[in-house]
């Protein structure tokens, strides 16, 4: 029970010292005595459903400026921009007139915005049905009837988006204030400093602008319009020009993209005997293909009005992977050609070993050990065999690129210094050589030599067949070299081409913007448009 007695005792001396105070303060009487005059008249009082003038004819001016806060956010997908700002209307009011000697000097009241009359203003393009401002502040009523009002609010206004140059895009998004029930000749809209119709001063203030992530704030101009037929209505128009900042995209999406483009055109430098050639060009379009599904849907504004400029390099890394695909198909098919299902027309032999190799700067390697192969015909040589040849050789055994005749075979390399032979093809003088030995003119075989003979012949032949075959073989598969490095060199120009020629279509892609400076200087105009409209910023002529 003591601890009751004891509250209560302190909240009546609270309210007793609040009162006291309350009924002896500086200027509450008369603040008092004033809105009762102004508010509670024997005539009815004020009425804030009536438009303020003396004449119904007159047209209330209402001052209007923008203040931009934060742009919070701008939704491709459904066209909607999202921003904080704050609102500054002013106008003047007949019904708030008082002389301030008659309450004790009180120049000016703040009162709840809801006893007055206020402008309808407000966004004609509003996209989520609020229109009215999310805090309605109080306004300030000055003795000659000048009231000023500054609500703060977060719109959602439509914007038109246009991806056509995506990520290196610009948009340009309108918010249009007026009175929603006043037509011009009831409510007509100017600028809130009273700026001149040939004004050079910024009409939207930047001064606590916070600057985005991820658009910067080119320019914001605005236009003062009276449009409408019969009952024309006074709109104020602020055009949001913004720029996307590309440094996301660019780490996340353009490079990326990039580098899969180069491992594409990498493919053809892989040989065709390695096996991977295919692998390879499959797993990169598979690569793509994710790449595409899970990070670039998601990145990418969707729309149908127009193809992003991106988009446009995303299809070409596609269609190039996929060409490289097909590329591949092709020069794997001409690498395992062999004589047994294919004939290599002359046509191809020249275009392939002549004209082609020259352009691309192509050498072919030569086929023989001692480095002067050919890769025409074989040549033929006339052998001959002697008996004297069972001595060992001096002299290195022909390669097989020798061709041999079937009818002979020549050892003539192997026959020792003394051997009638070798003598007969050193001397030079054969008709010597045999007249001097008759013997070695004809020589006598016998059947195991004969079928010696034979068999050496059979593998010669053999021997001769096989080099023939690897040797088509190997115009196969340079032919398939030559066919590699000249897709190379085609998807190397078609990739720096249309990457430069999509790239550089975007018309801000090498211009730097300062928004930090922008802002600065937004600040300092506006500054100086206070200043200079400062004196006669708080007039109110009345009647």
């Amino acid at each position: 029970m003591n601890e009751k007695k004891s509250a209560s005792l302190f909240v009546a001396s609270v309210v007793v010292l609040f009162c006291y105070f309350f009924k002896t303060g500086d200027g509450s009487p008369d603040e008092y005595r004033l809105l009762q005059d102004l508010f509670y008249r024997r005539d009815g009082g004020y009425n804030p459903l009536i438009r303020p003038v003396l004449n119904l004819t007159d047209v209330i001016i209402v001052g209007f400026e923008m203040a931009l806060i934060q742009l919070i956010n701008l939704d491709e997908k459904n066209q909607i921009m999202k921003t904080n700002v704050w609102l500054r209307l002013r106008w003047c009011d007949t019904q708030l007139t008082w002389q301030k000697k008659e309450y004790g000097d009180i120049d000016w009241l703040r009162i709840q915005s809801d006893r007055v009359w206020k402008p309808d203003i407000v966004l004609y393009n509003n996209a989520d049905g609020r229109f009215e401002v999310s805090f309605k502040a109080n306004v300030l009523i000055y003795e000659n009837g000048f009231v000023m009002w500054v609500p703060c609010t977060i719109y959602k206004s439509s914007c038109k988006i246009d991806v056509t140059y995506f990520p290196f895009d610009e948009q340009t998004c309108e918010m249009i204030f007026g009175s929603w029930t006043y037509n011009a000749d009831e409510v007509g809209l100017t600028w809130y400093l009273g700026y001149p119709s040939n004004h050079s001063y910024p009409l939207v203030d930047l001064s606590d602008y916070e600057s985005s992530g991820t658009w910067d704030l080119v320019d914001i101009p605005g236009s003062l319009t009276v449009a409408g037929e019969g009952y024309s209505k006074s709109f104020i128009k602020y055009e949001l020009k913004l720029r996307r900042k590309t440094l996301f995209y660019a780490v996340n999406l353009i490079i990326p993209s990039l580098l899969i483009s180069i491992l594409s055109m990498a493919v053809f430098y892989l040989p065709s005997d390695a096996g991977e050639k295919m692998t390879t060009s499959v797993s990169i379009l598979l690569a793509l293909v994710v790449f595409l599904q899970v990070l670039v849907t998601n990145l990418l504004p969707p729309s149908s009005t127009s193809f992003p400029l991106f988009a446009k390099y995303l299809l070409f890394a596609v269609i190039l992977d996929v060409c490289c695909i097909v590329n591949t198909i092709f020069v794997l098919n001409w690498n395992f050609k062999t004589p047994r299902t294919h004939r290599m027309a002359r046509w191809i032999r020249t275009v392939f070993f002549g004209f082609l190799p020259r352009i691309l700067l192509m050498k072919r390697p030569s086929n023989d050990g001692g480095g002067g192969g050919d890769a025409g015909g074989p040549a033929a040589e006339s052998l001959s065999f002697s008996r004297c040849s069972s001595t060992p050789m001096n002299t290195p055994v022909p390669t097989r690129r020798s061709a041999i005749k079937p009818q002979e075979l020549d050892l003539t390399d192997m026959h020792h210094s003394s051997c009638p032979m070798a003598a007969r093809r050193a001397g030079g003088g054969s008709q010597r050589a045999r007249d001097s030995d008759p013997a070695a003119a004809s020589v006598q075989l016998s059947s195991e030599v004969n079928k010696a003979v034979e068999a050496v012949r059979f593998i010669s032949a053999h021997l001769k067949n096989e080099d023939d075959y690897d040797e088509v073989l190997d115009d196969w598969r340079y032919i398939a070299l030559v066919i590699d490095r000249l897709l190379f060199y085609i998807y190397v120009i078609a990739t720096v081409g249309a990457t430069l020629a999509i790239l550089t279509q975007a018309p801000s892609i090498f211009e730097s913007f300062n928004q930090e400076e922008f802002k600065h200087h937004y600040k300092k105009i506006h500054e100086y448009g206070i200043n200079a409209t400062l004196s006669k910023f708080y007039d109110c002529p009345m009647v």
